[in-house]
């Protein structure tokens, strides 16, 4: 539109005029606002940042099947999409018996890294928020943990109890790669390790702030300063900081 308009009416009869030197935060915010003043004829969207309104031509949807037609998308690129998706919902993969999380673009995801089937995931999603099995805990990342540890359905399947799983060691081999550089916020840490049988609180001191925060566990603790949980029990053996902090147990 603006290519057959300059052909048309000549570069001398627009200009190039900056109305408002913004932030980057607040781009957005401020293109909007000169959409809604101005009202631009040549701006077919009439939202800032979004394509709404716009259509591609039969022309050039035809070019886009032609350009992916029997295109081969790979696994990790297929991962990247999903994780990019607006519609996408990770899945919280909890470890029962070491408290280690991690997450997933997808129950299907989940369901591979337990090694179940997905339907098994799915269906006791779709029914209970929940799935309790082989030693794990998976539910959606949108439903609350406490909100599942005490409901009736997640209570009753804990007292039947599970048939003593073990991890093998190329199972103990993925999670530890999988969580490699994989860090919580604060407020998840401290809610997903508060239902740990083991769990035994600690206090982690900033010793720069001296702000002490309490954690329901050392692997909770270690998550938080992102280091191994080892190194945070071998720190408060032998009384010595611990990158910046000082952790001891609770008395």
């Amino acid at each position: 539109m603006i290519y057959k308009a300059l052909v048309k009416y000549g570069y001398s009869s627009f200009k190039l005029e900056i109305l408002e030197n913004s932030e980057p935060n607040i781009l957005i915010e401020r293109e909007q606002y000169y959409l809604d003043l101005l009202n631009p004829e040549y701006n077919i969207l009439k939202k800032a940042g979004s394509l709404l309104g716009f259509r591609h031509s039969e022309a050039s949807r035809e070019l886009m099947r032609e350009a992916h037609k029997d295109r081969i998308v790979s696994e990790e690129t297929k991962l990247k999409l999903a994780e990019s998706s607006p519609k996408a919902q990770s899945t919280l993969v909890i470890d029962n018996n070491t408290g280690v999380i991690v997450s997933f673009t997808s129950a299907r995801k989940a369901a591979e890294f337990i090694g179940v089937h997905p339907s098994h995931i799915a269906k006791s999603l779709g029914k209970f928020n929940f799935y309790l099995g082989r030693g794990f805990l998976v539910h959606k990342s949108d439903v609350p943990h406490s909100e599942i540890i005490n409901s009736k359905a997640y209570i009753e399947a804990k007292n039947v109890g599970e048939s003593g799983f073990k991890h093998s060691e190329a199972s103990k081999e993925l999670i530890r790669k999988a969580n490699l550089g994989r860090s919580h916020s604060l407020e998840t840490i401290q809610k997903l390790s508060a239902n740990s049988a083991n769990s035994k609180a600690v206090l982690v001191i900033n010793n720069e702030t001296l702000e002490t925060i309490e954690f329901p566990s050392i692997t909770s603790c270690a998550k938080y300063i992102s280091v191994d949980e080892s190194y945070v029990r071998s720190c408060i053996k032998n009384n010595k900081p611990c990158k910046g902090y000082t952790v001891v147990k609770k008395k």
